[in-house]
């Protein structure tokens, strides 16, 4: 399912729970219609938010977030394995410059 079909069946349901409460405390018209109003507004925030995130988190960037991981932790453990300071200056120069 995809996040807009998700978001649709929380909206009914939701609804649905709205509408039954406003049937049980005999609420009228005008009262209806706002529980209703502020349901829709509630799933169009929350359905912002979703594309706001998604827009920002790419799945490209979240890729290249984790390649840039992984380098990281396989310059760490070059730098844990070297065996003298001069390899781990030589190390540390790479670990620095993609990151500066």
């Amino acid at each position: 399912p995809t996040i807009l079909s998700i978001q649709f069946e929380l909206f009914n349901k939701s609804l649905k729970l709205a509408i039954n409460q406003a049937v049980n405390r005999n609420f009228d018209e005008p009262q209806c219609n706002e529980m209703i109003k502020i349901h829709v507004e509630h799933h169009n925030f929350l359905l912002e938010q979703f594309t706001l995130i998604n827009r920002i988190f790419s799945p490209i960037m979240l890729a290249h977030l984790l390649n840039t991981s992984i380098m990281v932790c396989f310059m760490i453990y070059a730098l844990s394995e070297s065996e003298n300071n001069a390899t781990s200056m030589k190390y540390s120069l790479y670990i620095v410059g993609p990151l500066a």
